[in-house]
């Protein structure tokens, strides 16, 4: 149960990515690593044009199969030790660490 309510803690209850809190937990984290061995980060800011569009002409529910689809979609082409987070409404941000 402890579990349960701390993944519920450290996702976006709709897109099951992470939520901006932790992301910027982990951003932190790998700041920090990067500043002791020097190797580099990436992120990747994703932001989805004209979304507004798709809630006004097919509803909100078809907005949200969307916005689901996507992080779905992101999830099955990242590593494992990638860390997607919705940053936004429409705006999510991967961050990228490098590991040797």
């Amino acid at each position: 149960m402890e579990e349960q309510l701390y993944r519920l803690s450290i996702t976006d209850p709709l897109t099951k990515a992470y939520n901006r809190r932790h992301f910027l937990q982990i951003l932190e984290q790998e700041i920090e690593r990067t500043n002791r061995t020097g190797l580099p980060i990436s992120a990747i800011l994703v932001n989805l044009d004209h979304f507004k569009n798709i809630n006004d002409c097919f509803g909100h529910a078809v907005g949200d199969e969307v916005l689901k689809s996507l992080v779905n979609m992101i999830k099955q082409r990242s590593r494992k030790t990638d860390c997607l987070a919705r940053w936004g409404g429409k705006e999510f941000v991967m961050l990228l660490p490098i590991h040797r």
